[in-house]
């Protein structure tokens, strides 16, 4: 077997955070490498060890996934970046300018966590095959989750 893909993941909420880190951690072919609740502490964590494939939350303070992508891009150009998305923050052309701006790809988020079984299996389901694919560099820069996927109102 090969070395497990290591993801960093960067989100403010306690429970989302949580939720991913079990859901990655029962995956053999992942581990989790880093676990920061904002951007600018993602950022301090990939200086000291860089992921194979990162998942960032668009809505964050201190520095939000915008930020924090483009941060990325600037300083780490080729490093897998998903972005973590609510259902509601995919108004129209988000999508795009999320792409534009170097998002390697984008998986919503469980519409409910409070759900706890659902939304673990709506990670298993949509996040984790993303996360496998562009951990192993197999999509040779072509979004396959929801970045290509056509948007409906």
């Amino acid at each position: 077997m090969s070395n497990p893909i290591r993801v960093a993941i960067a989100d403010d909420s306690v429970v989302v955070r949580q939720l991913l880190t079990e859901v990655l951690s029962e995956d053999p072919d992942l581990t989790v490498l880093h676990v920061a609740q904002h951007g600018e502490e993602l950022l301090t964590l990939l200086g000291r060890e860089t992921p194979d494939v990162v998942v960032v939350d668009v809505v964050m303070p201190v520095m939000d996934g915008m930020e924090t992508l483009l941060a990325i891009r600037d300083r780490f150009p080729t490093l897998p970046v998903v972005m973590y998305v609510t259902r509601s923050e995919l108004a129209e052309g988000t999508v795009e300018w999320m792409r534009s701006r170097g998002a390697s790809d984008a998986v919503p988020k469980p519409p409910r966590v409070g759900h706890v079984e659902r939304a673990m299996e709506d990670v298993r389901r949509s996040l984790i095959p993303c996360l496998k694919n562009w951990g192993r560099n197999e999509l040779r820069g072509e979004a396959t989750c929801l970045l290509t996927m056509p948007m409906h109102s």
